[in-house]
């Protein structure tokens, strides 16, 4: 009974980033996992091209499609966060086809290492340079329906971050890094061209040790972001502590199974309860939602983490009334991000209207809040691919296809206060909600403009949404 609760716990595991694993293994109380603080670290960032054409060309195989996609997911997440691990890091949170990754600072332990972030930094440097190299095994990548090349971008931040976990346990959980070292991370990845790895120049100073010291051979500066060339010497990988899982005790196993439930979604933690641990991937209709909101700063308010808090537990209550999925919550330099998805892994026949209406249900809870000062909304609908991504022993479940990119992108172009939608969601939620025709929008990624609605308000006659919260997988079973 015990080794089948300890497969259980390590599949819940590998859907939560190390620390929180970490702390549910030690913490005195559950309480104690939440609280916010601050942490150092050296963060990196990388973001793939290809996958989404992929995606959009397997799709019109169907099913064999779906099984070629997942089959050269596994292989590039397998192989990359093999690599962070290698060099004594972790995968904070998937966005797609991207992965942020924080390599924690740790204690000096020698008269070289007075600097603790001198360390954290080199590793992610020799992993990032690492894993441009290892992108030579997909230069071209050979499916049923054509052959692709994955290229990938890396930026590199270093600093203090806030960290915390936010949300209830009875709605779920999740946990967050973010601070002014995840906005330079991504201002990074922006200043790098594919195969590349280009570093923040201000968080080298923060290391109090030269670039010679770093043993970094550095290039061309771009605005005080620096393309990283190669080590002047090997940096030898730095494994991360791994735990050891069979010297658990049955007690403990139970207490981390209890706590780490919150962090999972509810469909993903039925799965593998009932031994189901593999999602077969597929190609699914939904409706992805981004929400940028800013008016938290994370680097010098004292109460930026109650205030997220608080946001986040309000959106998540509104986007579990109307029946979606808070994917994840993210900061970086376009400010903070809520990822929301309808249609995945649970089916509507009515996402498009969900989404709408939780979309103006959640722009009235953000002008309620004093300290958020803006808020937009963007929206679209349609055909993704909806499985597992990661390596088994770290993953997650999610979407990625052309409809998530165009609801970020609808999301940068929307005006403050704004819901804009395109004009696929806007006709499927004409009957509930009034949707005003905009001028069609050049958007990056598109080479034709896009048409585009903007969400003014229900109907009269707008149906009354019920309470669809799942609060049965807080109940561990027996």
């Amino acid at each position: 009974m015990t080794q089948t609760r300890l497969s259980i716990l390590q599949s819940i595991a590998a859907y939560v980033p190390q620390r929180v694993v970490g702390q549910a293994l030690a913490a005195e109380t559950s309480a104690a996992m939440q609280q916010a603080e601050h942490v150092e670290a050296a963060l990196l960032f990388a973001d793939v091209s290809g996958f989404t054409a992929m995606s959009e060309n397997l799709a019109r195989l169907g099913k064999e499609g779906a099984e070629e996609l997942t089959r050269v997911l596994s292989a590039y997440f397998t192989a990359m966060i093999d690599l962070v691990h290698r060099y004594g890091g972790q995968v904070i949170k998937f966005g797609g086809d991207a992965i942020t990754c924080a390599f924690a600072c740790r204690p000096a332990s020698d008269a070289l290492d007075e600097a603790p972030i001198f360390r954290c930094v080199l590793s992610a440097c020799a992993c990032a340079l690492t894993m441009q190299e290892r992108m030579g095994a997909f230069q071209a990548v050979e499916t049923r329906g054509e052959t692709f090349q994955l290229r990938m971008k890396i930026g590199i931040s270093a600093g203090k971050v806030l960290s915390l976990s936010v949300g209830s346990v009875d709605e779920g959980l999740e946990y967050v890094l973010a601070g002014t070292p995840l906005d330079r991370m991504s201002q990074a990845e922006h200043h790098a061209s594919a195969g590349e790895v280009v570093i923040d120049g201000a968080c080298l100073e923060s290391t109090e040790r030269t670039v010679h010291d770093l043993r970094l051979v550095t290039g061309e500066n771009r605005e005080g972001f620096l393309l990283i060339e190669g080590l002047d010497r090997p940096a030898h990988p730095l494994e991360g502590g791994s735990i050891a899982w069979e010297t658990l005790s049955a007690a403990e196993i139970e207490r981390a199974i209890e706590r780490l439930v919150p962090y999972l979604p509810p469909t993903v933690y039925e799965r593998i309860v009932e031994g189901q641990r593999e999602f077969v991937g597929e190609h699914r209709r939904v409706t992805s939602m981004f929400v940028n909101f800013a008016g938290i700063d994370y680097t010098q308010d004292p109460e930026a983490g109650s205030k997220l808090h608080r946001y986040f537990t309000g959106a998540q209550e509104i986007v579990h009334r109307y029946g979606g999925r808070l994917n994840r919550v993210t900061t970086g330099d376009k400010g903070s991000l809520l990822h929301i998805i309808f249609g995945a892994p649970v089916a509507h026949e009515d996402n498009e209207e969900r989404a709408v209406g939780c979309a103006l249900a959640l722009q009235q809870r953000g002008a309620d809040l004093p300290f958020i000062t803006e808020q937009r909304i963007g929206i679209a609908s349609g055909y993704v691919f909806a499985g597992q991504v990661g390596a088994e022993w770290r993953r997650e479940y999610t979407t990625m296809g052309d409809v998530v990119n165009l609801s970020a992108r609808l999301m940068q172009a929307a005006a403050l206060g704004e819901v804009l939608l395109d004009q696929r969601t806007a006709r499927a939620a004409t009957e509930e909600f009034v949707c005003h025709d905009l001028e069609p929008i050049k958007v990056k990624g598109k080479q034709e403009p896009v048409a585009v609605c903007q969400a003014v308000s229900p109907r009269e006659a707008v149906k009354v949404w019920g309470d669809e919260r799942a609060t049965a997988r807080r109940t561990s079973p027996i």
